[in-house]
């Protein structure tokens, strides 16, 4: 293997020209083919049967200027994000009580709606950024906020 790269290495510093050219043309056929067998390129994914996609679409019918579930950015600004995509098998969104991979390894936490319209009035999304120790100490005050989604049953009424 090391003998078939390192000849690859050497064509190519030999006949640059040659190389940019040919992954010119890969890249164009490449352009070609998806056009033509995937149709047009976007950065929405639509999953039209999924449960999770018909209750996107109620909500962003419902509440069209407080709800959104482009992932544009542009379009999201106050607005609720609704991330209806990460609801797949194949994903590897953490789950509530669980840290997040950062620097400053924050735990994922259930919230009041009184805790978010107060981060709304202060402008602060620091105010809803808890380490592990903090959640733990909110759970001992408060309890579980997550417990009841796990025996909640609902049936989303038709889009």
């Amino acid at each position: 293997m090391n003998r078939i790269i390192r000849r690859i290495g050497d064509l190519s510093a030999r006949r640059p020209w040659t190389t940019i050219g040919a992954w010119a043309v890969l890249a164009a056929l490449v352009a070609v083919l998806a056009g033509a067998v995937g149709g047009a390129f976007t950065d929405e994914f639509s999953a039209s049967g999924s449960e999770s996609g018909k209750a996107k679409q109620l909500l962003e019918k419902r509440f069209p200027g407080e709800v959104v579930s482009s992932m544009k950015k542009e379009l999201r600004p106050g607005k609720v994000f609704i991330d209806w995509s990460q609801n797949d098998e194949h994903k590897t969104t953490v789950s509530v009580y669980s840290l997040r991979a950062r620097e400053r390894p924050t735990a994922s936490t259930p919230l009041t709606w009184d805790e978010v319209e107060d981060v709304l009035r202060s402008g602060d999304p620091e105010d809803l950024a808890f380490t592990a120790g903090e959640v733990l100490d909110r759970v001992a005050e408060h309890g579980d906020r997550f417990a009841p989604v796990l025996d909640l049953q609902q049936q989303l009424p038709g889009a």
